[in-house]
């Protein structure tokens, strides 16, 4: 798979620093991603990378939003279509369809969850200072607010930036592909059911 955008990160990809007038403020670069219709920002310093879309290996028995799994470099990266996990119709790949490698922030005893985020395209980096970014508001969002960390300033308009950390909860993810296994199950053994509750586990 080739990158199609080279992208900052670690800790020259943190939140920057603007001089205006002298004065320094401080900002948080974001990368813009088409998702369906919408345009969402993500923070930079989660980008590990973007690249085209290659080739997939379907996982069986999961939701629409697990594209399948991706190998990288020889790891093995599961792929989310963000289109299809805010509940819309999963997305079909493009001439601009890019998978955005996410590296979350998680904490817990497994690590880090690194997924390939599959979007309808990349465009830009915007610097946005911190003071023009607002709260999500209670109502009028397209998504869940929950996945959202804020509303950006940035060319004229509001840009919805995306909380990854929630939208690839390693436990809801799980959850959600293990409830899908479930309404499918029947006529599955039990055995057959746990195998693949665990393997969904597994990969995420």
């Amino acid at each position: 798979m080739n990158a199609v955008l080279e992208a900052p990160t670690g800790q020259d990809a943190r939140n920057q620093a603007m001089l205006s007038h002298g004065d320094v403020i401080a900002s948080r670069q974001v990368l813009c991603l088409a998702v369906g219709r919408e345009t969402y920002g993500i923070g930079i310093d989660m980008v590990r990378e973007i690249l085209e879309v290659g080739r997939l290996t379907p996982l069986p028995l999961t939701p629409p939003f697990v594209r399948g799994v991706m190998n990288l470099r020889g790891a093995v990266v599961p792929v989310i279509d963000l289109k299809a996990r805010f509940g819309d119709q999963p997305a079909e790949i493009g001439r601009r369809s890019a998978i955005v490698i996410v590296e979350t922030c998680h904490h817990d005893q497994e690590g880090p969850l690194v997924v390939g985020a599959l979007v309808d395209g990349v465009s830009e980096v915007l610097d946005v200072p911190l003071q023009d970014i607002e709260p999500v508001p209670p109502l009028g969002t397209r998504i869940p607010r929950e996945f959202l960390q804020g509303m950006a300033k940035a060319k004229g308009t509001l840009l919805s930036v995306l909380d990854m950390d929630r939208v690839l909860e390693r436990e809801m993810l799980a959850t959600l592909i293990g409830g899908h296994i479930g309404s499918l199950g029947q006529g599955l053994g039990n055995d057959a059911l746990s195998a693949q509750g665990r393997l969904g586990h597994a990969d995420l």
